[in-house]
């Protein structure tokens, strides 16, 4: 029943309107700082705090980034350490820091030069999944975010370094496969994009962007070497 009820005053918050929720936020601040020894609300209060504050205008990403840092540190407190706990809260940020940042009047134009292919953050997503794959750098989809991140970034060289770095590590993967084939694709390197994604199609049949992704490979072949009137080996 108590963690019934805990569960329930610390998930209220995401049910409320923003009126409502700063009201509510206040009222639970003021009576945690009557029990500072109830360490388990108070990591509680922090949990739901930081994810409330990510939607707060204003309120800077790297204030974002210490309260979840903070978070930890409390954490491990009360609990001991946890490095999956540590791995998702970065990986948490990355997603945070990597979506696409809007029209923010906090910004500076300059700040908003530094974001590649308007990511919120580029540098602090980058570090973010970086800090969660030193914990668990057999995580293929923290893998595959921080490539979507540098292909969003068209930064070529960092994409085509964690290309090869992923595809050692999970050679036989098919959302590997597939990326490893578009990439292919896209370089106009067509025979081996088609093998690649021939295989991804192999291992997942199901995938409809995998048959339609080796569809456009053929066709994309097709007309090159129909250009170059060439028939390919």
């Amino acid at each position: 029943m108590l963690r019934t009820l805990s569960k329930f005053y610390f998930q209220s918050f995401f049910h409320l309107s923003p009126q409502q929720k700063d009201k509510y936020f206040q009222d639970l601040h003021y009576i945690l700082k009557k029990r500072p020894n109830n360490a388990v609300a108070n990591l509680l209060y922090a949990r739901s705090r930081n994810l409330i504050f990510e939607s707060y205008q204003g309120f800077s990403d790297h204030d974002l980034l210490k309260i979840w840092e903070e978070f930890l540190i409390c954490h491990q407190r009360v609990a001991g350490e946890s490095s999956r706990l540590r791995s998702l809260v970065y990986a948490h940020l990355g997603d945070l820091f990597a979506r696409e940042g809007g029209d923010n009047p906090f910004e500076l134009c300059i700040e908003r030069r530094k974001n590649k292919g308007n990511a919120r953050s580029f540098r602090l997503a980058e570090e973010a999944y970086e800090k969660s794959l030193a914990i668990y750098p057999e995580d293929k989809d923290i893998h595959l975010k921080l490539l979507g991140l540098y292909e969003k970034g068209d930064i070529n060289t960092k994409r085509n370094k964690k290309l090869d770095e992923i595809s050692r590590l999970f050679p036989d993967d098919k959302d590997v496969l597939a990326k490893n084939g578009n990439y292919c694709v896209e370089r106009k390197a067509y025979l081996k994009g088609i093998e690649y994604l021939k295989r991804a199609v192999a291992l997942d049949s199901m995938s409809r962007f995998n048959r339609e992704s080796l569809s456009v490979a053929y066709i994309k072949a097709s007309l090159h070497f129909a250009r170059q009137k060439k028939i390919p080996r």
